[in-house]
């Protein structure tokens, strides 16, 4: 198996250890299988796994060492991780309407079994006139609060989002229990506007600890005057920069 790195380093591992790590020109141990895995997963859950680098200085680039089934992962042993660089692994469980994920740091040796967030709860959703509204009727512990909004929950790209995010210590120090979106406001220009009576997709995520330490997001997403969808749904790129910093 070939996994590409795409920074200025070049990955290949295989099973069979036939194969080597090659890190800025200079041969390396082959990847190491590991199985992850997240006992707390639901029956009507698809597991799957992530192993990354992460650097401060390239905060934007994640190199991809290995994704697929968790069971099946392979890692970069510790000689073989650039300097500066940090190895970290995530394993995703994703329902139809929901997603939760844990990352954290990893090298070869370390525990390979991961603790999945709580699942959430539909949250209550209420528009009023051309403000959107939404509160959770229950929230794990969290450090921070993602809403994001689209208008094309099945595009690759939207042509509109929104996207607000909310610190536990503000929200305890306001007693904030409800998040608006109101674009009722001077300058916002009709084309920033979302129809909602088309189709368009809502998020809610809640967020613990900073990545590439232990973090964990969990999310509901559902799609609103569109037919129902039988496929998970990307997590909104808000969510993604929130959680990967």
């Amino acid at each position: 198996m070939i996994v590409a790195a795409q920074r200025s380093s070049r990955w290949c591992g295989s099973r069979s250890a036939t194969e080597c790590v090659r890190v800025h020109g200079v041969e390396g141990a082959p990847l190491v299988a590991v199985a992850l895995s997240a006992a707390n997963a639901d029956a009507d859950e698809a597991l799957s796994a992530g192993v990354s680098l992460a650097n401060p200085a390239t905060p934007d680039s994640l190199p991809s060492v290995y994704a697929g089934a968790p069971g099946a992962a392979m890692v970069a042993p510790d000689a073989g991780v650039p300097s500066g660089d940090t190895q970290f692994v995530n394993v995703t469980a994703t329902g139809t309407s929901t997603g939760r994920e844990v990352s954290r740091a990893f090298k070869v040796g370390d525990p390979t079994a991961f603790t999945l967030p709580p699942r959430l709860g539909a949250p209550q959703w209420t528009l009023a006139g051309d403000a959107l509204s939404v509160r959770a009727t229950e929230l794990p512990a969290f450090d921070s609060v993602v809403v994001a909004i689209s208008d094309e929950p099945v595009a690759a790209q939207s042509r509109v989002a929104y996207a607000l995010t909310v610190s536990q210590s503000y929200a305890t120090a306001t007693g904030l229990t409800e998040l608006t979106f109101d674009r009722d406001l001077p300058g916002f220009k009709p084309a920033w506007k979302i129809d909602f009576t088309q189709p368009y997709r809502r998020t809610l995520a809640a967020l613990t600890g900073s990545f590439p330490s232990l973090s964990t997001s969990t999310q509901v997403t559902e799609v609103v005057n569109a037919a129902p969808v039988d496929r998970p749904l990307p997590q909104p790129a808000a969510v993604r920069q929130a959680h990967h910093g």
